[in-house]
């Protein structure tokens, strides 16, 4: 949260975390501790708090989750079109290339690197978390409207170096039947689902729209031992824990896409944002779109214009420069 002191000055605030604590609520729950059942007007204070609570919280952010093939305008989009200023944080290397000096300079754009370990002593991805938490803490995310990690897939690769790193510091000196390198081992992916839940789960709670930038893997399979020729099937490239368990905590689940128009040879690039043949594993869908169906089948790459049409936040908040 920004605030402005005596002097003038521009301030971060922590977030304002609101808690039942009134004086009912205290005295039903010293109650419950000594075997009493809480009466009905303490259960209707309690409700009260806890309603309020729920009332409070500013529900006006968006958790996006971007699949699509390099070069399909995920990052593009993010940069161009989405509320500033804007955090990008950078697994992916081809990340950087897309955001001018200007946009840094002058406020609008923030990226931070978590690409570049040594391979056989990693901490980026530490790094990584270690800053979700302490900026969550102190208020800096709330400086931002957007917030983009670019990418899932990069981010797999680089969590699962420092399990596998993080184990050898832990057993000190290598003994028979104990890791000898940094390859992923099975009990390592356990490690990487949970580790990556939780750390998605704490950003949930930041007043800043989230985008999750992604990639598709496609993987040829056969039906039995006689299919000679098989069929691709495209799912969310990460592994199958991460699959099930990573797109069910954001609203908006969409396919990036990149078509040459045939009659103006211009690029155009869309989201698609239902369920189709061409991705049937891929689970694609909208929760802002509501009642009114106001997200289209497919929605043109613009972040503002898709968040105001849908009556969430669009606006920009105080750049971060000067």
């Amino acid at each position: 949260m920004l605030t402005t002191n005596k002097s003038g000055t521009t301030v971060i605030s922590p977030r304002k975390i609101v808690t039942p604590r009134s004086p009912e609520i205290r005295k039903a729950d010293k109650a419950l501790a000594l075997g009493h059942s809480l009466s009905t007007e303490q259960a209707r204070e309690r409700f009260k708090d806890l309603a309020s609570a729920f009332v409070e919280r500013d529900r006006g952010w968006v958790r996006f989750l971007i699949i699509g093939y390099g070069k399909s305008g995920k990052t593009h989009a993010v940069i161009h079109t989405a509320p500033t200023p804007i955090l990008l944080m950078m697994f992916d290397p081809n990340s950087e290339q897309l955001v001018s000096p200007e946009l840094v300079s002058k406020g609008l754009v923030l990226p931070v690197r978590y690409f570049g370990d040594d391979p056989e002593k990693p901490y980026l991805y530490r790094q990584w978390e270690k800053d979700v938490f302490t900026w969550k803490a102190d208020g800096f995310f709330s400086c931002f409207a957007t917030v983009c990690i670019d990418s899932l897939s990069q981010m797999m690769v680089s969590q699962l170096r420092q399990i596998a790193y993080d184990d050898t510091i832990g057993l000190g000196v290598t003994k028979k039947g104990e890791r000898k390198s940094l390859m992923p081992q099975i009990q390592d992916y356990n490690v990487l689902k949970i580790s990556t839940v939780t750390t998605l789960l704490a950003l949930c709670t930041i007043d800043a729209h989230i985008v999750l930038n992604a990639h598709i893997l496609e993987e040829r399979n056969f039906r039995d031992m006689k299919d000679m020729i098989g069929f691709v099937q495209k799912r969310l490239n990460a592994t199958p824990a991460l699959q099930a368990n990573v797109p069910p905590l954001f609203s908006e689940v969409y396919i990036a896409d990149s078509l040459i128009d045939k009659k103006t040879r211009k690029q155009e690039w869309s989201w698609q944002t239902t369920r189709s043949d061409k991705f049937p594993e891929l689970n694609i869908g909208s929760i802002i779109s509501g009642e009114k169906k106001l997200v289209k089948e497919e929605e043109e790459q613009d972040y503002r214009k898709l968040l105001k049409k849908c009556g969430f936040h669009h606006e920009d908040k105080p750049p971060l420069s000067g």
